[in-house]
């Protein structure tokens, strides 16, 4: 469901095949671990086995008197600095003194095959002093237990809105409270951390598989202490990340980097399965304590929040996921009184960072959770409630944002109504429900959301992006930007977004990966902002480039430049479209004539003020919406949960490409499926247990809902052709929206995810004990 822009743009709007599916599809495409040098030795870590002690000896002999061992590094053997921390400087390369969770690399292992390395790993004795690990939220909160020697707060945002909020709750008609909780999500993506180290010309070149070649260069150049200009960092083809790449493979790029540096060797770190499960960051567990004040006509007066959020044993991208938790945490609604507290703390437990959605799946499944509470207790309609809270535009979110532009969130809610057939399917379910010779119970559940685009307040400095723009002489072009495809669909939205401006076909574009040699700094490929960012930059360069085109075309077909129209590869007069000149014969032209065809582009986010103190003013330039409605069915004997179909309607401004926004929406459905129902990562003791697939249980092609995806386009004025982000609102609404169906079939709302059958079963048994029925075996 598009609009009129069709008939507006050649390429933009249009199903576009993927510029990079053939290589994908063929095996040609080449992703770090088909990569090899000549003597390239193979790199292993040496891993804490316990989740908090001290280091009282490493010994390396046993490893080292293996034949095929290169080196054993720990962290003596650091010719910069020992420090990876993105954000804070909080955490070592390599553990020196005191390791802080199990499965902190205490040394690095070089050899002449895996197998090796593997087995010298092994043979690294080492020796600890156990101490007392701190393991939950409610532990590290009260610090009795130091994880770190300045205490177990890793930040604190706070958002105070209107007046007393004590005042604001005794004068609401009625008053909810609720406390949920959430564990890790794990980013399982198919291709596991790894890199290639080289050493040249006195510096380091490392190929990767990364979300931020930039992070990466920083790291590198500061445990090597090198000068950043002699650290080169080349993106291979990532085989997914989801914000598992983005300032994880720093860690692992600088180790193998050291490697590489002392023994003048090109050195390979791929970590297997089950090290990738045990050691890389995961989404925060987190613990929120909901209280909400509404009126009798069902407006939403006050929200009092505390969220203590799992930062584990390092800061590494806690401050930014969890300001942007404080930003969400009372969903795309107009509230006149809010107290938030949103608190990172440490723990002994494997670090948290990055992950789709930043923060923001955890409160949302907490907040909707709340509105469906509240909608069933006061027989409020879910669409209406909601759709009588919503921002628009002139109206003030929790931050008090006043929203000026691009604001399509009660469309959201009204397409999500109707296409998802609700009312219809209301009445079917609950006469389904009804009949207690049924084997199984039908629920639906709605979720809203609003996510701010880019980096925002907290991270406006790194939020820029370069871009470099070349025509050769036959007409080809060649494209680099600084944000990665990781199997987004990156390339082709912005081939077009390239073509669209310079009035060629989106098969003349050729991309090159991300170098750090080739573009500048363009901040990491997070927070959905590859779209607007490289898009823009892109506009910057083919702007420039296209002035040039347009007079080389006008001095040909004798004409003036504004009577030039650029589309399909021809550059015609308006007026007479059989007069033209076609984009490669254009380029041999600028080629003899001496015109230069070659751009950069840069572009800088929006510049928004906002007061940290408070947690008031705007944090984001501006934000996607949507609305989520789920399908389920519960099996009444064992709790076994199907989702039949969601329906999602979302606002991403322009849509460049149909075909991979939907894609991107099935995407995250599948990904949210899992993290409400499926996904449990069990550790006891601070040791992660799940550590395959066969014990960590993700969706299947079998599990896979049907998705029925819905865009509406409120454009964007400061996004390419009025763009807004969708990789991560795919995924955003879903979890709340899967709980709130599973909630509502089973008439008990779950207050921890993932909601497992084993946990449906025990609801649907208690209330049948409550009702007197007998209890199903």
């Amino acid at each position: 469901m598009l609009t009129k822009k069709q008939n507006l743009y050649s390429v933009v709007g249009k199903k576009v095949t993927r510029v990079d599916a053939h290589e994908k599809i063929d095996g040609s495409a080449k992703y770090v671990d088909d990569l090899a040098f000549d003597e390239m030795l193979f790199a292993k870590m040496v891993c804490s086995t316990i989740p908090s002690g001290r280091i009282k000896k490493i010994d390396k002999s046993r490893a080292l008197k293996l034949k095929g061992v290169a080196a054993v590094l720990t962290a003596e053997d650091i010719t910069g600095l020992n420090k990876i921390g993105c954000v804070v400087d909080d955490q070592p390369l390599l553990a020196a003194d005191i390791v802080r969770f199990t499965g902190e690399p205490l040394a690095i292992v070089a050899a002449e095959t895996r197998a090796i390395a593997e087995e010298a790993a092994g043979l690294v004795d080492i020796e600890y002093e156990p101490l007392e690990p701190v393991l939950n939220v409610d532990e590290s909160f009260s610090e009795k237990i130091k994880v770190h020697p300045k205490g177990n707060t890793v930040c604190h945002y706070k958002i105070r809105k209107g007046g007393d909020i004590d005042d604001a709750f005794s004068k609401s008609h009625a008053v909810f409270e609720k406390t949920f909780t959430i564990n890790y999500q794990e980013h399982l993506y198919l291709e596991t951390q790894g890199c290639i180290a080289l050493p040249e010309n006195g510096g380091i070149t490392v190929y990767a598989s990364i979300q931020c070649p930039f992070y990466v260069q920083g790291a590198v150049a500061t445990a090597l202490g090198l000068p950043f200009s002699k650290v080169r960092i080349i993106q291979c083809v990532v085989g997914g990340g989801f914000g598992g790449k983005e300032d994880v493979p720093s860690e692992y790029a600088a180790k193998a980097a050291l490697l590489a540096y002392i023994l003048k060797k090109p050195v390979k770190l791929i970590l297997d399965r089950a090290q990738d499960l045990m050691v890389s960051s995961k989404r925060h567990p987190m613990k929120m304590e909901y209280k909400v004040g509404v009126t009798r006509k069902g407006k939403i007066n006050a929200l009092k929040v505390r969220a203590l959020a799992d930062s584990g044993a390092y800061t590494t991208l806690s401050t930014v996921v969890l300001f942007r938790t404080s930003v969400h945490f009372g969903g795309p609604y107009v509230i006149p009184n809010v107290q938030g507290d949103i608190i990172g703390l440490y723990t002994n437990r494997v670090p948290c960072g990055a992950y789709r959605g930043f923060g923001t799946p955890q409160v949302i499944y907490a907040m909707e959770s709340m509105i469906n509470i509240i909608c069933n207790e006061m027989g409020f309609d879910p669409f209406e409630f909601r759709r009588n809270n919503a921002l628009k535009k002139g109206a003030l979110s929790i931050t008090s944002h006043k929203i000026k532009e691009s604001c399509g969130l009660i469309e959201t809610i009204d397409k999500a109504r109707k296409e998802s057939d609700y009312d219809k399917r209301k009445k079917e379910f609950d006469k389904w429900n009804a009949d207690p010779s049924k084997r199984t119970l039908k629920g639906l559940g709605v979720s809203s959301i609003f996510y701010g685009m880019n980096l925002g307040a907290k991270g406006w400095s790194f939020d820029k992006a370069g871009s470099h723009i070349q025509i050769s002489r036959d007409g080809s072009i060649t494209l680099c930007v600084g944000n990665v495809e990781m199997g987004q669909g990156a390339k082709t939205v912005l081939a077009q977004i390239a073509a669209e401006a310079l009035g060629c076909e989106v098969s003349t574009i050729n991309f090159t990966n991300a170098d750090t040699n080739v573009i500048p700094d363009s901040g990491p490929t997070v927070a959905s902002r590859t779209t607007v960012m490289s898009g823009n930059a892109l506009l910057d360069a083919a702007n420039k480039l296209r002035k040039k085109l347009i007079d080389a075309a006008a001095e040909v077909l004798k004409i003036r430049a504004n009577q030039v129209m650029a589309k399909h590869g021809r550059f015609y007069n308006i007026k007479d479209s059989h007069q033209f000149i076609t984009f490669s014969d254009l380029a041999q032209k600028c080629y003899f004539d001496n015109i230069g065809l070659s751009e950069m582009g840069f572009y800088v986010s929006p510049k928004i003020e906002y007061d940290m103190q408070y947690g008031q003013g705007e944090p984001y330039y501006v934000y996607s919406y949507a609305t989520a409605v789920s399908e389920v069915e519960v099996d009444k004997k064992t709790g076994d949960i199907r989702v039949n179909k969601m329906t999602c309607a979302h606002d991403v401004g322009c849509v460049i490409n149909p075909m991979l926004a939907s894609a991107q929406v099935e995407g995250g459905c599948a990904q949210g499926v899992g993290y409400a129902i499926m996904e449990n990562m069990v550790s006891e003791k601070g040791h992660i247990k799940t550590l395959g697939l066969s014990t960590y249980v993700i969706p299947t092609t079998r599990d896979f809902p049907e998705v029925k995806s819905i865009f509406v386009e409120d454009k964007s004025k400061d996004g390419p052709y009025g763009a807004k982000g969708l990789g991560e609102p795919s995924l955003m609404p879903v979890v709340a929206s899967v709980v709130n169906a599973v909630s509502n079939a089973a008439g008990y709302q779950f207050d921890h995810v993932p909601v497992l059958p084993e946990r449906v079963w025990e609801a649907l048994n208690e209330k049948r004990s409550r009702d007197g029925e007998s209890e199903v075996k």
